[in-house]
């Protein structure tokens, strides 16, 4: 069954237009479920309930506002456009910590991945930096959670409103009179504890994939 009859127009590139003036850019692991739900329901006046099928097939807010590759269209700069973006750190070791161990989405390519020699449950994730590309190129779903914010974002770091991106949940809970759901934040500590676990050689290895994340992220980031 073909549902792309059902996929969000968007008007402006990859963004979500909210009103006439305001366009939100998704990002996989940046609250990406809990906002897609709110521009949604602003969108729609009531909440997305996911389209279960057959043999356990379904259809979530995820194929309703796809998170894409960033591109503009001649009104892009004419909107205020915001997006949620994270320590790019933070931002990998969540999704380690969620998608590989938590819910184990390489077992959905495991075939893939037992070819390209790689651990189909690892929990060391040094091991799991080390053999990224590997991992990325097995599974389709690692790939899209892993890659850079830039991908989704672009690298054109005025192309956002700092101040609104900075606090993009009191955004949508301003326009829709509700606090924002569906997403964890972990504490200082638990994320200290995870990250400290990350050797040396990771930490440059990240730092390097995510270059362009770091530096959007201290532009948006860097009053406070």
């Amino acid at each position: 069954m073909k549902m792309s009859f059902l996929k969000h127009e968007r008007l402006n590139g990859n963004g979500i237009k909210i009103n006439n003036e305001l366009v939100f850019y998704p990002v996989p692991k940046n609250a990406c479920t809990a906002l897609k739900r709110e521009a949604y329901f602003l969108l729609k006046g009531r909440d997305f309930k996911t389209i279960h099928f057959l043999f356990g097939r379904k259809f979530t807010i995820h194929d309703y506002m796809q998170s894409n590759k960033f591109n503009l269209n001649s009104n892009s700069y004419n909107m205020v456009n915001i997006c949620n973006i994270r320590n790019p750190i933070e931002r990998f070791v969540s999704g380690f910590q969620n998608r590989v161990v938590h819910y184990g989405d390489l077992e959905l390519n495991r075939q893939s991945v037992v070819n390209a020699g790689l651990e189909v449950n690892p929990v060391n994730i040094n091991y799991f930096v080390e053999n990224l590309e590997a991992y990325m190129k097995a599974s389709p779903v690692v790939y899209h959670h892993f890659l850079p914010q830039s991908y989704f974002l672009g690298e054109d770091f005025s192309f956002y409103n700092p101040e609104m991106s900075r606090d993009v949940f009191k955004v949508f809970e301003s326009l829709t009179g509700r606090k924002v759901g569906g997403y964890k934040i972990s504490s200082k500590d638990e994320k200290a504890l995870i990250i400290n676990k990350l050797d040396d050689c990771s930490t440059k290895k990240l730092d390097n994939y995510y270059q362009a994340d770091f530096k959007m992220y201290e532009r948006i980031y860097r009053s406070f």
